[in-house]
């Protein structure tokens, strides 16, 4: 049964504005009831609060905080109207603070250049063939000094790492809200949805009345990788209590440090490590990846493993695997963590795949071993044998058990950008459209909204696909130091990466494959790009 107030799910297609109905409720009038006074101090009343800090903004667009003088000379707000903390929440940043200061300074460059896209016809592109030959992490902080952008880099993390400590292994997040799926570097599309469907932003977007999930892997393969985790730390930092970051299979260091697609060689192109050669001290150290990606891993260790949305739908990367755990136990992971494997629990929410995957999914997941539905089989991702995958009996006794009513997960290619699956318990979405420039699939997000019932609703939101055979993005606009300085620099010589020109799927898969064998070799770990699965340290 599912659980009160949640009804199926209205999958009716979307307007192209995004729009959706509002989500305001009625509250009934006590005009002229004898008796009935409400106040802020009334018994029962919900308490309202006045912000100290309005946002302005000029003809010219440029933001300004003002403080008109709003209240008569004779009057006083009464202390019960009083905010101690900024709308955002006590972990929010003061203005005044360096890290506030940074994010409002990318979020803004991000709308901009979200102002600026074209997807005229005949004029749109997949997101490795966007601004090639620019570094748009240079635009998002406003200069091309690497010295002074690491430095902002670092404030940022450190600033994320601190929200990230204080906030629980499974967030609770109210409805409305936007749920997006992998994004993988794929920085045009993310914008394309922003643009779409509404930017996060207090100024120009709706990040004040609809909240934001990022459901993990939002690195590793795409060509803007560093721009992907600069946005989201920035926005992270500005909206802690609205922006959620939820941990993928591509947020482990093990994955990362896997060919020069990863987010460890496209980290040490630009901003190089100090030395080659892994730190004695930690028996973890695979490679360094450099600064910039040893400080969004410090962060990306804290990342919670779920949403829970209006304690009715679960959000979370993978699936739930063998399902032989309960809500509260996922509650009680202990972070920080650099492997999944470190908890059984973690393992299955990140990796697992559903056992009822279509034909198109099992490109990008696990064949089926024949097994029954009702017991879940060993998943035949290699090296990976303790993940499970999951039936639509696991499902449902996992919702039962827990008293929810779905769960949303990502992980996955599916054309369309999501898939509704297991009678409806059980959503993926995909936010990276034309995947890698070889496939034809659509983005999606999820909109978890209530109607004006009150019931939930979830309503998706496609971008859709190019739909054409695409070059792959080519990593020389990364400039690379010399290749002996980085490792990143040989393999994309090895794999022509580097010289004009396109490259067909299957040249891409062949490149693809090599530069994993040659990373594998070179880095002390095992296994090919179309392996997508975690390997044992060693």
């Amino acid at each position: 049964m599912a659980a009160p107030g949640v009804t199926p799910l209205d999958l009716g297609r979307m307007g192209s504005d995004g729009r959706t109905p509002s989500t305001e409720g009625r509250t009934p009038s006590t005009e002229g009831q004898p008796g009935k006074r409400l106040s802020a101090s009334s018994p029962g009343a919900p308490r309202v609060i006045i912000d100290k800090n309005p946002v302005a903004a000029s003809v010219k667009e440029t933001r300004k905080t003002i403080m008109p003088k709003t209240v008569g000379h004779d009057l006083k707000v009464l202390p019960e109207f009083e905010s101690s903390t900024d709308w955002n929440g006590p972990l929010s940043p003061s203005e005044n603070s360096k890290a506030h200061q940074i994010s409002v300074r990318i979020i803004e460059q991000a709308r901009k250049l979200t102002d600026k896209l074209d997807t005229g016809r005949g004029r749109d592109m997949i997101d490795g063939d966007w601004m090639y030959g620019t570094h748009l992490f240079e635009q998002l902080f406003k200069t091309p000094n690497r010295a002074e952008i690491l430095a902002e880099f670092h404030i940022l993390a450190e600033q994320v790492k601190s929200i990230l400590e204080a906030q629980p292994t499974v967030v609770k997040v109210p409805a409305p809200c936007k749920v997006f799926g992998d994004i993988h570097g794929q920085f045009r599309d993310l914008l394309l949805i922003f643009h779409a469907y509404g930017f996060p932003s207090h100024t120009r977007g709706d990040v004040e009345t609809v909240s934001y999930i990022f459901n993990g892997d939002w690195v590793d393969r795409g060509h803007h990788q560093l721009e992907c985790v600069i946005l989201l730390f920035a926005l992270k930092v500005l909206y802690p209590t609205r922006v959620w970051l939820i941990r993928g299979n591509h947020e482990f260091r093990i994955m990362n440090e896997r060919g020069a697609m990863g987010f460890c060689a496209q980290c040490s192109a630009i901003f190089p490590p100090s030395s080659s050669v892994p730190s004695s001290k930690d028996p973890w150290a695979r490679a360094d990846g450099g600064p910039f990606y040893e400080l969004a891993h410090a962060a990306f260790d804290w990342l919670p493993l779920g949403a829970l949305i209006d304690k009715s739908i679960l959000v979370i990367h993978g699936g739930i695997g063998h399902g032989n755990f309960t809500l509260a136990e996922l509650q009680a992971v202990s972070r920080p963590m650099r492997e999944a494997w470190e908890s059984d629990i973690a393992f299955q929410i990140v990796w697992s795949d559903p056992e009822d995957e279509e034909e198109h999914m099992k490109e990008h997941g696990h064949p089926d071993d024949g097994a029954g539905s009702w017991s879940p089989p060993p998943s035949p991702r290699p090296g990976c044998d303790a993940v499970a995958l999951f039936g639509a009996r696991i499902t449902s006794n996992f919702c039962a058990q827990s008293r929810i009513s779905m769960i949303i997960r990502s992980h996955q290619v599916v054309p369309d950008g999501y898939m509704v699956m297991q009678g409806g318990r059980l959503i993926t979405v995909f936010s990276a459209r034309d995947y890698m420039g070889r496939e034809d699939n659509d983005g999606a997000i999820l909109v978890v909204l209530r109607d004006p019932d009150g019931v939930l609703r979830v309503r998706p939101k496609r971008l859709l696909h190019i739909g054409q055979d695409l070059p792959l993005p080519q990593l020389g606009a990364y400039a690379p130091p010399p290749p002996s300085r980085s490792i990143f620099g040989k393999l994309a010589g090895m794999c022509g990466f580097g010289g004009g020109g396109g490259h067909t799927s299957k040249e891409y898969q062949e490149a693809a494959q090599a530069a994993a064998l040659a990373a594998a070799a070179t880095m002390g770990t095992a296994g090919t790009a179309s392996e997508d699965h975690p390997l044992a340290p060693g």
